[in-house]
């Protein structure tokens, strides 16, 4: 049994309140401190995990950066440049890449800390004539976190044109150049073979400029009489030039006109009027130097034929130009075609024989004249007799000829699958690219470049970034 006096001091509630306050303020203490320390953890793992992602944006923003200077420099470059070959484009582009001195720069961080970027570019891969790839490193740093970041892009070289034509050269051949029986070359002249005796100079053969052979070519791949001195400039080419045949177009669909045959003679003219629409026909023929006028208005207009046989005059009417498809055959005994207008104001494309052991032939003489420029899939070309050419002239054909004083004023002749002749005094005024060149009887080449627009394909010079840069997406690096 419990004694009195001790149920009277258990039964006593004096100071219970103080007891209860200071457990609740124990335990709020603790909750608080629990708390605060969460929270302080907390924030100290936002900070790190902000930084963290800053750090990312600061070396992604290094890439991008440096991409997007690279791109617009590179474009202008492209635009601006007036490169024949990729070499020589890809070394432009290479110096116009952003130094340290052009990364980014950043504002201070809530820390007050400055955050940096450091960005290296080095070349990926460079075994490919026409692409080269990159690869852009981009480090970013805030305090004392770091993260690196990388992307591969390639850089195409685009010709402007869709083939490639040396601009600096008289003579560019795959071959042998032949002037043992005399002719002049005025300009520099170019040969891909390394094999003896590919240059031969006999007689009263000169050649005004400097003289480029193949890779590892000795001084033996130049034959000459003993009497004969060479003071010419002879380089190795570093490697050989390859020239191709560009695309054949094919040709469009046009309806038929009503008058399909054209028939000029007996002393009349005829006008063929295309300033509205272009025309698919079956034959144009032209006799006994009368003329077919074709009114092509202020537009540039085209017709499909068959067969031109000609002994006459074409002429043009109107500031605009004309495109001719031929799609067998172009006989020309007489006449002229386009004789008093700008070269750019015609273009002739003659389709292939189909049958490489027949191929079509290209024939002009009589003192025939034709302005214009002329792309023939695989015809042969023969100029003779006084008769002129003046224009651009593309050939897959395997033999050009000019000879009998006919001239060509042709600013190119791309002709890489030929066997090319300049016989008893022709001439020719511009840039040959053949199989094989010689030169006989009182023939010369001389050079000249032309900055008109190859007339076969459109200038590339507003091509777009896309087509000459290809980045591929950003990646973290370890």
């Amino acid at each position: 049994m419990i004694p009195k006096h001790l149920k009277e001091k258990l039964a006593n509630q004096h100071g219970i309140a103080l007891v209860v306050v200071l457990m609740v303020v124990v335990i709020l203490s603790v909750l608080g401190l629990s708390l605060l320390a969460l929270s302080t953890n907390n924030f100290k793992q936002t900070t790190m995990d902000r930084e963290y992602q800053e750090t990312y944006y600061i070396a992604e923003s290094g890439v991008t950066a440096t991409l997007n200077t690279i791109g617009s420099r590179v474009q202008q470059l492209y635009n601006d440049g007036n490169f024949s070959r990729a070499d020589e484009f890809f070394s432009n582009v290479e110096r116009l890449f952003p130094t340290a001195s052009e990364v980014p720069k950043f504002e201070k961080t809530v820390g007050s800390i400055t955050p940096t970027v450091d960005v290296k570019i080095e070349p990926k891969s460079t075994s490919d004539s026409t692409k080269r790839t990159y690869k852009i490193t981009s480090k970013g740093t805030i305090g004392s976190r770091t993260r690196t970041v990388e992307r591969e892009f390639s850089i195409t070289w685009v010709p402007k044109n869709s083939f490639e034509i040396p601009t600096d050269i008289a003579a560019f051949v795959d071959t042998t150049i032949d002037l043992s029986e005399g002719g002049k070359i005025y300009g520099k002249v170019a040969t891909n073979s390394s094999i003896k005796d590919s240059i031969s100079l006999a007689g009263g053969a000169f050649i005004s400029d400097d003289i480029f052979v193949g890779p590892g070519a000795s001084s033996n791949v130049i034959k000459k009489p003993n009497w004969m001195d060479i003071n010419n400039q002879i380089y190795n080419l570093r490697e050989r030039r390859t020239f191709i045949m560009p695309e054949f177009p094919v040709f469009p669909n046009y309806p038929v006109h009503q008058n399909s045959n054209i028939h000029v003679f007996g002393g009349n003219s005829y006008t063929l009027t295309l300033s509205n629409s272009d025309w698919s026909l079956d034959t144009i023929k032209v006799d006994n130097y009368q003329t077919l006028f074709i009114n092509v208005g202020d537009s540039n207009r085209s017709i499909v034929v068959n067969d031109i046989n000609l002994d006459g005059h074409i002429k043009l009417i109107g500031q605009g130009s004309l495109t001719i498809y031929v799609k067998n055959n172009i006989v020309i005994s007489g006449g002229s075609i386009n004789s008093d207008k700008s070269t750019q104001k015609l273009t002739i494309f003659l389709k292939g024989s189909n049958n490489p052991s027949r191929p079509k032939t290209f024939r002009t003489g009589g003192e025939q004249k034709i302005n214009g420029s002329l792309f023939a899939e695989d015809a042969n070309i023969i100029f003779t007799e006084g008769s002129g050419f003046y224009g651009h002239v593309v050939t897959g054909g395997k033999s050009i000829e000019i000879s009998g004083g006919s001239s060509s004023y042709t600013r190119v002749f791309y002709a890489p699958n030929a066997n090319f002749k300049l016989l008893q005094g022709g001439s020719l005024k511009g840039i040959i690219v053949a199989k094989s060149l010689k030169l006989s009887g009182g023939t010369n080449i001389t050079f000249a470049n032309s900055t008109e627009t190859f007339p076969f394909y459109p200038d590339k010079s507003d091509i777009s970034l896309e087509n000459i840069i290809e980045a591929k997406p950003i990646r973290e690096s370890k």
